[in-house]
C-alpha cells in the first residue's frame, strides 16, 4: 500500500514521536501537534513511504529522519543483497559519466559543425588578394588561404559529414542511456523488496511533480538549511544508507538523461548559437548530479 507523498521541506520540520496512546510511531511538526505521517507495527511491511523531492542531499536528510529509530534487523543475506545492489548502481552510474563525456564532446562537435556552416563566404577581390600576399600571415591564412573553412566547398561538405555524425551519434547516446536508467530503476526495485519485508517503511524516492506549487517547492523563511549528512565508513555504514544511495543514485541519473534527452531531441539547423551555447554548458555541468551526494556514495564503496 502506498502512502499519500509527503515533500521532504515538510519531514525536515518533522520530529519522530512514540505516541504510546495509539500504539503508534507519528512524525509531528515541531511545536505543533500537526501530524504529518503515522505508522504502527501492523502496518509493517505492507506500507511504501513516498515523498516528494528535487534535491537528493534534502532527500537523504528527510529520509534519515522517518527511518531512525528502532527497526527489525535485516537479515545477512539481505543486507549483502542491498550492499551488492548499492555496488551495482554505482557502476552504472560510472558507466553513465562516460556516457556524458562522450556525449558532451559530440555535442561541441555539433554546435562547431553548425556554427561553421553559418558562416557567410568571404569574396576576395583583386586588391584584397595583393595586400594578403604583401602582409601574409598564419592568421590570415586561416581566414583566407586555400585552408580556409570560409571559402572552401570541400571543407563545407565535410563538416555536414561531422554534423550528422555528431547527430547520430548524440541519439545513440540516448539509447544507451535510458538502457543505464532503466537497469538502475531495476536495482532501485530490488533494493525496495529486500528492505520491505522486515523494515517498519519502505523509502519511495521520486523527484517532486514539475507543477509542484512554488511554496510547497521552496523552503520556509525559518527552515534551517540543509548539509550533507556524514555516513559512517563502509564497514560502519548501516543497509539503510547503501538502500538510500541507491535510489538516491537511480533518481539523479534519471533527472540528468531527461534533460540529455531534451536537448538531444531540441537540436536542429535552426537553433540559435545562444541556444547551443548553453545546452553545452549545462550538459558539462550535469546540474542534477550533486557532488555531495556522489563523495558519500564513494566512500561506501571504500
Amino acid at each position: 500500500m502506498y502512502g499519500e507523498e509527503i515533500i521532504d521541506h515538510r519531514l525536515l520540520k518533522c520530529e519522530r514521536k512514540v505516541n504510546e496512546a495509539l500504539g503508534s510511531i507519528d512524525f509531528v511538526e515541531k511545536g505543533t501537534n500537526v501530524v504529518a505521517f503515522r505508522t504502527c507495527e501492523q502496518e509493517q511491511g505492507h506500507v511504501v513511504f513516498q515523498m516528494g523531492t528535487s534535491d537528493a542531499v534534502r532527500a537523504l536528510k528527510a529520509a534519515q529522519i522517518v527511518m531512525e529509530g528502532d527497526n527489525v534487523e535485516l537479515s545477512s543475506e539481505a543486507k549483502e543483497r542491498i550492499i551488492r545492489l548499492f555496488r551495482d548502481s554505482m557502476t552504472r552510474l560510472a558507466k553513465f559519466e562516460e556516457l556524458a563525456d562522450v556525449g558532451s564532446r559530440l555535442l561541441q562537435g555539433y554546435r562547431q559543425g553548425l556554427e561553421f556552416l553559418r558562416r557567410p563566404p568571404i569574396k576576395k577581390s583583386d586588391v584584397v588578394e595583393k595586400i594578403i600576399k604583401a602582409n601574409e600571415t598564419e592568421r590570415l591564412k586561416s581566414y583566407f588561404g586555400e585552408k580556409s573553412k570560409c571559402i572552401n566547398t570541400s571543407d563545407a561538405l565535410e563538416n555536414i559529414n561531422k554534423l550528422n555524425a555528431c547527430d547520430s551519434g548524440l541519439k545513440d547516446h540516448l539509447t544507451r542511456a535510458k538502457a543505464i536508467v532503466t537497469e538502475l530503476e531495476m536495482l532501485v526495485e530490488e533494493t525496495a523488496t529486500a528492505t520491505l519485508c522486515t523494515k517498519e517503511v519502505s523509502i519511495l524516492l521520486c523527484k517532486a511533480p514539475n507543477d509542484m506549487s512554488d511554496a510547497a517547492a521552496a523552503p520556509t523563511r525559518h527552515e534551517e538549511s540543509v548539509s550533507p549528512p556524514s555516513p559512517a565508513q563502509s564497514s560502519e555504514a548501516s543497509e539503510l544508507e547503501y538502500a538510500l544511495m541507491t535510489g538516491i543514485i537511480c533518481s539523479m541519473v534519471r533527472q540528468e538523461y531527461a534533460m540529455q534527452e531534451k536537448i538531444v531531441t531540441s537540436l536542429n539547423f535552426k537553433v540559435s548559437s545562444e541556444e547551443l551555447e548553453s545546452y553545452c554548458l549545462m550538459w558539462s555541468i550535469r546540474p542534477n548530479i550533486n557532488d555531495d551526494i556522489m563523495r558519500m556514495a564513494w566512500k561506501l564503496i571504500r
